[in-house]
């Protein structure tokens, strides 16, 4: 077998004990499948990271709530009920699909076996030649049953090149957005047979890594966190993310200057600056040349 194949498709299993699925409560109490979550570590603090909508209720379901997580804690589902929750804004105010929480009751470890440190986070530019992979575990590949082992907990991974930039513009996505061609209509097994992919329903809120750089094929890449999974493309001709590089400047940025405020002091909780004491976090977007990124810190326990 080819081994740099080999290696890239093996590659994002190497942070498989960071990425959990997120569950939430339907009808008659019983759990569902709402998306995927993973452990990152950001200056010595360990946060859980998903996908806004994940957290969003879903109004199909009676007993379904905002904010409301359940995840395997000690091999058991389980509700986080208190925890702090960090939203992303883009240049214009806009909320990006993209929430951070930092459980106030339940230690990380109970949840994962790893986290993706900031060292397994790559900062520079993306480009069309890289080969990236979001990943994360499908709503039809992952079941649960009350106080029982999970009955299945499948990881899938989407490999594609990345978007070019124009193509995100034309569909309206800024520069803060990274996107994977992909068709998700069909695959192909090792030897070019044809078969219908995992959909990837359940796999938001999941990483994207980046994996290969087909600007030095033979090369294997040692894979980075890039992004955020929110979506997939209209006519299933790829998914979309939202870069990592400038979510971690936001969190820095309120790492550095969270003393400067408390949540309790305001309505909608505490936003800090690193120029004056106020109502606002603003941060560089990272490595791109326009733009600006917020970040809005809030406390309190889930409904």
């Amino acid at each position: 077998m080819n081994t740099v194949l080999e290696g890239i498709e093996l590659s994002p299993n190497i942070f498989a004990g960071s990425v959990t699925s997120l569950f939430k409560l339907k009808d008659d109490s019983k759990p569902y499948h709402a998306g995927t979550m993973f452990a990152v570590k950001i200056d010595e603090e360990v946060y859980f990271i998903t996908a806004g909508h994940v957290l969003k209720k879903n109004q199909k379901y009676s007993e379904d709530s905002d904010d409301q997580i359940f995840a395997i804690v000690d091999g058991n589902l389980t509700q986080i009920t208190s925890f702090d929750k960090y939203i992303v804004f883009n240049a214009k105010d806009n909320e990006l699909d993209v929430v951070a929480i930092k459980p106030k009751n339940i230690s990380w470890d109970r949840i994962f076996t790893k986290f993706i440190s900031e060292a397994d986070m790559f900062m520079g530019k993306i480009e069309p030649e890289h080969y990236l992979c979001a990943y994360g575990l499908p709503e039809t590949q992952n079941k649960i049953r009350w106080q029982t082992d999970v009955l299945s907990n499948v990881r899938y991974g989407y490999f594609g090149k990345s978007s070019k930039r124009e193509t995100l513009s034309a569909l309206g996505f800024g520069e803060e957005y990274i996107g994977i061609d992909i068709s998700l209509k069909k695959a192909f097994t090792n030897n070019q047979k044809e078969i219908p992919p995992a959909k990837p329903q359940g796999i938001s809120g999941g990483p994207i890594y980046i994996t290969h750089n087909f600007s030095n094929p033979t090369e294997l890449f040692e894979p980075k966190l890039v992004g955020v999974t929110f979506e997939k493309m209209i006519n299933n001709q790829g998914i979309l993310g939202v870069k990592f590089s400038s979510i971690l400047a936001g969190f820095k940025m309120h790492i550095t200057n969270k003393n400067r405020c408390r949540a309790a002091d305001t309505l909608f909780g505490c936003w800090t600056s690193p120029f004056e004491v106020g109502l606002l976090i603003i941060v560089n977007s990272g490595f791109y040349t326009k733009g600006m990124l917020m970040i809005q810190f809030s406390e309190g326990e889930s409904r």
